[in-house]
């Protein structure tokens, strides 16, 4: 045999072993083909020496392989072609015609057919998966392996130390967020935290299982813990690890230590003290981590019927103890930042599960005899002369803030409540100097918030409490300093109003260019809310007066002579307008929507009204 003929022989039998691991390897995974005929980028191709012969006898069309797009004529042309090339007579006769097919024809013909069958000797495979969807195939199947072989090692028939390792792996992999939305999207946590419900037994279980529940409840924006998890982490706030250091393994302390710096570098447990970490503290971070309004009825039942309400107000009450002092000396006093961030973020639970919840409202406010609401009126106190007296007062002002939403709660649309809190003595009359005092110690951007924030609780009681409305229209101070907010605020929102339009009408005859139209634009806006936060709180004080008056005319006619104009227009231009953002924005309660038709109707009676002589 010629040399040639050798080579071409070995070439011959290269290409049948290359396209028979091919044709195995596309049947394999035939079945995740995209129904949807997409192909994976560009197409897939494989180069064919033999494929100008099976043309000839009709199995390699480019016809069949262009407008196919089944598996099965790709399967056919697979056949016919292994058929070929396991018969060498068929392959040399092939060859021998195509040759003497080649010699026949002209240069140009030559070139023509070779081009041709160079666009033959590929085959196009469809219906591939995308880049994307591999990716994610991939990955699920990987989270799915991990998860399997972590729960897997949760089983209480393994040793202690195989269940905390298992965890820590866990909590590691937690701290990725594509990991912990595969676990919310399969719902595989409930499995996890079932495996678990026996983590109080033992010292080391229960401080990895806080770890893993603290990493995994880092997502702020999402309510999905389910109730064995809730009556877990109550559980483990109990525990007394703190008192039995030596029963906790030090590696796992170790391993417990990295998890939390790694996540103070995301934010997360910025006061937390990583060489004093146990697993009671950790169970209360993440249970301070449920801040979102999004938890349902059943876990603010739960929260209630489990203890975990008594367990918030204690920790409020304690932490303020250690706050609050008689021998302060404000000009050298330095405030524990981590400790009223702890007693903010443990507000801030009490704030969301008392929201719409009458059944929690009362529960608190009648803990231990109003113990709670005593020490909230003491922290306002403290708060109210920390910031005046202290030049950096803005974690004051935030905790102060979360009590004021905390009382607006257990008093907003409640009679009840309003007539409870508001027998406390002197809380009305503080909320009033705060009112007055603290708007000019306060940052810009803070100060509609707490106006707002304490304008409303005033509202709530004048409304419900015939004592508490007494005093403020018998007071005439008061009244008159309202009055010169009330003005003050009406002037300001006209001001605001005037240069807007002035800031419009200095544009309007220049050619603006797109970026000057955002920047104008921009600044339109921020005219435009400052007037609206102008009228907001000239709006809540006209409601503050109006529920101070309810009907009794003696005192209508008392404020319409403290009034420069002498009449009611302002206020009723003012609640018109909040009327109308509130409908439009829908961010008042019916009850709320009611309240302001009625002081509005009240104001307008007034007109036809002769003032008594």
């Amino acid at each position: 045999m010629s040399t040639s003929n050798k080579k071409k022989k070995f070439f011959n039998k290269s290409q049948d072993s290359v396209k028979k691991s091919y044709f195995n390897a596309r049947d394999f995974f035939k079945s995740d083909f995209d129904e949807s005929g997409s192909t994976f980028g560009d197409d897939y191709t494989f180069f064919d020496g033999s494929q100008k012969n099976s043309k000839s006898s009709g199995s390699y069309g480019s016809s069949s392989v262009a407008t196919s797009g089944s598996v099965n004529s790709t399967r056919n042309g697979t056949s016919t072609h292994n058929q070929h090339s396991h018969d060498p007579v068929s392959s040399q006769t092939s060859s021998s015609s195509s040759s003497s097919r080649h010699h026949s024809h002209s240069h140009h013909s030559h070139s023509s057919s070779h081009h041709e069958n160079d666009e033959d000797d590929y085959i196009r495979l469809r219906r591939v998966k995308k880049a994307h969807q591999c990716a994610e195939l991939g990955e699920r199947e990987e989270f799915d392996g991990d998860i399997k072989f972590y729960l897997d090692g949760l089983s209480r028939v393994n040793n202690i130390n195989t269940r905390c390792l298992s965890i820590l792996g866990l909590a590691n992999q937690c701290q990725r967020a594509e990991f912990r939305m595969h676990l919310r999207a399969h719902d595989d946590m409930p499995k996890i935290i079932s495996a678990l419900m026996d983590a109080c037994s033992n010292p080391n279980l229960a401080l990895c299982t806080s770890a893993l529940m603290y990493v995994y409840n880092q997502d702020r924006m999402t309510m999905d813990i389910d109730p064995n998890a809730l009556s877990l982490m109550l559980e483990l706030l109990e525990t007394r690890t703190d008192e039995e250091e030596d029963s906790v393994d030090k590696n796992y302390k170790e391993k417990v230590k990295k998890l939390c710096d790694e996540m103070k570098t995301k934010g997360h447990g910025k006061f937390l003290n990583s060489n004093n970490i146990t697993a009671g503290k950790l169970a209360l971070e993440a249970l301070l981590g449920l801040t979102s309004k999004r938890a349902g009825e059943w876990c603010k039942e739960e929260l209630r019927n489990l203890k975990g309400i008594d367990f918030l107000c204690n920790k409020t009450i304690d932490e303020s103890n250690s706050l609050i002092r008689d021998d302060i000396v404000w000009e050298e006093e330095i405030v524990d930042k981590g400790l009223l961030h702890k007693i903010e973020r443990t507000l801030k639970v009490i704030e969301n599960v008392t929201f719409m919840n009458q059944e929690n409202q009362n529960y608190i406010i009648e803990y231990q005899g109003g113990k709670f609401i005593y020490r909230c009126i003491d922290l306002i106190k403290y708060l109210k002369n920390s910031i005046i007296f202290m030049t950096e007062s803005q974690s004051q002002l935030s905790t102060l803030l979360s009590i004021l939403r905390v009382l607006t709660n257990l008093t907003s649309e409640s009679s009840e409540g309003c007539f409870k809190v508001g027998s406390f003595t002197g809380l009305f009359q503080l909320l009033l100097e705060c009112l007055f005092e603290l708007p000019s110690f306060t940052v810009p951007d803070s100060r509609f918030d707490l106006i707002v924030l304490l304008l409303c609780l005033e509202i709530n009681f004048v409304e419900y409490c015939v004592n508490i409305r007494d005093e403020l229209m018998d007071s005439g101070f008061k009244v008159k300093q309202l009055i010169a907010i009330f003005e003050e605020r009406c002037e300001e929102a006209e001001k605001t109003d005037k240069e807007a339009d002035l800031l419009l009408d200095s544009h309007q005859d220049k050619p603006l260019t797109e970026a000057m139209q955002d920047t104008l634009l921009n600044q339109v806006l921020a005219k435009s809310g400052k007037h609206m936060e102008h009228c907001i709180i000239a709006a809540c004080i006209s409601l503050l007066i109006g529920c101070g008056i309810k009907e009794n005319m003696q005192y209508c006619d008392m404020i319409k002579n403290l009034l420069p104009s002498q009449g009611f227009e302002k206020m009723i231009d003012v609640l018109t307008k909040l009327h109308e953002f509130t409908h439009l924005a829908d961010i008042m309660t019916p009850s709320g929507v009611k309240r302001v038709e009625r002081i509005l109707a009240l104001f307008k009676s007034t007109k036809t009204v002769s003032p008594a002589v």
